[in-house]
């Protein structure tokens, strides 16, 4: 099954004891949920698609090799057919990523608007119903494995920026 991958704050999705938000009380996501985790650009939402969970590690790499500095990531993984049953996606294959891999697997939510954020978050409520949906990216634990994939040729360093370029230089 494919899934779409976004980066979110798990406490943003969750309610006053720390449990994940059911989906249909999609109206207690805080707003930090809304706007930090389903900022858009454009009214475009980026998303990255993953063949199967067992790419989870990998994506959050390819996440974070498009920031400028070495970062734990929490990251979702949404059932590919529940968004597209409700939303516009294209894949754009703009991504900023300096892993080959998913290089072509960059995806936009387009013409997002109220309605459709409020679809999105309901949509990731569920996903995250099933905790092998989220996952927890610790970059200490993850460093050994994106020295192997620089090593292999995976990951291009010259694509690598900010502190995260010279963590491994």
């Amino acid at each position: 099954m494919n899934y779409l991958v976004r980066m979110i704050e798990i406490s943003n999705w969750c309610d006053n004891e720390g449990e994940i938000i059911l989906p249909e009380n999609v109206n207690s996501v805080s707003s930090d949920g809304i706007t930090r985790d389903l900022k858009s650009d454009g009214n475009t939402i980026s998303l990255w698609e993953i063949k199967s969970l067992e790419e989870l590690k990998e994506v959050a790499v390819s996440l974070l090799t498009s920031k400028n500095q070495p970062q734990n990531l929490f990251i979702v993984a949404i059932p590919k057919s529940s968004v597209e049953e409700c939303l516009e996606l294209e894949n754009n294959n703009a991504a900023e990523t300096a892993f080959k891999k998913f290089k072509n697997r960059h995806y936009d939510l387009l013409d997002m608007n109220l309605e459709k954020l409020k679809t999105f978050a309901e949509i990731i409520l569920r996903a995250m119903q099933n905790e092998n949906n989220v996952y927890d990216f610790i970059y200490i634990n993850g460093k050994d494995f994106i020295k192997e994939l620089i090593n292999s040729g995976e990951i291009v360093f010259d694509e690598l920026k900010g502190k995260l370029k010279k963590e491994f230089n």
